[in-house]
């Protein structure tokens, strides 16, 4: 870990090694962005959302002072209602639930110190503006507990997929051009409680969103590092690992071998491979990239001419077309292998548990259960399925 972050910033000495040369010549950014590296000992967390935004607020705190902090608390809806509905009441009328069985300020002679305890608008400002989470707790359990009853659980951090897109939309704006994470002992934090199924079972899918995100919105690149002590499918089971990890896993166990390249660093497929498989993704954020990736591309075609196989899933599937138009409304050009054109500017969210079935000579099993999940729109190739709801219901083909 300590040395893949100070290759990331471009330390002479690190890279000094002459097997790492080459890794150099072939990532241009080092040393030319400006990341943002979190580090973090995972021992001890309560969570990963606790690990990681924590970490992010305590930076913001502690490199930019001035800098307003993101909102990355799940109480931040609950505590502007709060505020609406303390105008509405007034002081005295809002904090009595509040204080409900807490003891007055002169009460029994304890004085300011009994007072301590007692929600007024002094001590409902500061919580809101503060970035601790005991504090913050404090006043969504008070609030949760009286005013708003039907808040479900005192939680601090929002949801993963979101957060992460809050804090890369924060970082740009203080002038990061991506941001890393370092997960030092995961495993180990893992271990120490794998016993506790059901928590194991969330964090894990947690982190698998950290490579399977659904969130689109991320403004920059960010990536996770994770110190491998021990493979994660071994302990907590391939079911809990990631899709990505199962299939290829699986692949390799049939006698496939997997040579991985990067559309976005231009590389190409090689020329051997029998198939070529472009996994989901977001191509949106990367279109001028990819457009211009003119041996990604070539290769592609080159796979086409040799009637090696060809998959492209959810984002691969968007690359496969001739175009691609991004949020901003502007037009990129694809591999040209579909007679498709995807549009992301005006997004459709489509999604639920789908049957298929198919007659056809296609490399899946003839009835599949899936989910979808669209926000594109635009013309489609010949659809492949016959679709049906969870329920049973007629869809149109897919």
């Amino acid at each position: 870990m300590a040395l893949l972050s100070l290759l990331l910033r471009g330390d002479e000495d690190a890279w000094a090694k002459p097997e790492l040369h080459a890794l150099r010549d072939k990532h241009g950014f080092v040393g030319k962005k400006k990341i943002l590296e979190l580090h973090f000992h995972m021992v001890g967390q309560r969570s990963v959302q606790a690990a990681i935004f924590g970490e992010y607020v305590r930076f913001v705190q502690r490199e930019h002072p001035g800098a307003a902090l993101p909102g990355l608390f799940a109480d931040e809806e609950l505590f502007e209602d709060a505020r609406v509905l303390l105008e509405e009441l007034g002081d005295e009328r809002f904090f009595a639930p509040m204080n409900e069985g807490s003891i007055g300020g002169d009460a029994d002679g304890w004085g300011e110190l009994a007072g301590k305890g007692r929600w007024d608008r002094a001590r409902f400002e500061r919580a809101i503006a503060s970035s601790a989470p005991e504090e913050r707790e404090a006043l969504f359990s008070a609030l949760a507990k009286s005013r708003f009853k039907s808040a479900d659980a005192v939680g601090t951090y929002v949801e993963l997929d979101r957060g992460l897109a809050v804090m890369a939309r924060h970082a740009k704006g203080l002038g990061y051009d991506a941001i890393a994470l370092f997960l030092d002992e995961l495993i180990l934090w893992l271990a120490h409680k794998a016993s506790e199924h059901a928590w194991l079972h969330n964090e894990v899918q947690k982190m698998v969103k950290l490579v399977e995100a659904q969130e689109m919105s991320r403004e920059l690149p960010l990536v996770s590092f994770i110190a491998r002590q021990r493979n994660l499918a071994e302990m907590v089971g391939e079911e809990l690992a990631g899709a990505e990890s199962v299939r290829l896993a699986d692949w390799r166990a049939q006698g496939a071998e997997i040579l991985p390249f990067s559309p976005l660093a231009n590389e190409s497929a090689s020329p051997h491979s029998d198939a070529v498989f472009l996994p989901g993704g977001y191509p949106e954020l990367h279109g001028a990239l990819l457009a211009n990736a003119t041996d990604f591309q070539a290769s592609l075609a080159a796979a086409a001419a040799r009637n090696a196989l060809i998959y492209g899933e959810c984002g691969g599937y968007m690359v496969l077309g001739e175009t691609l138009t991004d949020a901003s409304g502007t037009s990129h050009t694809m591999a040209g292998l579909l007679p498709i054109s995807t549009d992301i500017s005006r997004p459709q969210r489509a999604l639920g548990y789908r049957r298929l079935t198919h007659n056809d000579a296609l490399p899946w099993p003839r009835e599949l259960m899936g989910h979808e999940f669209h926000y594109s729109t635009g013309g489609a190739a010949a659809p492949l399925f016959a679709a049906t709801d969870a329920l049973g219901t007629p869809l149109p083909p897919m």
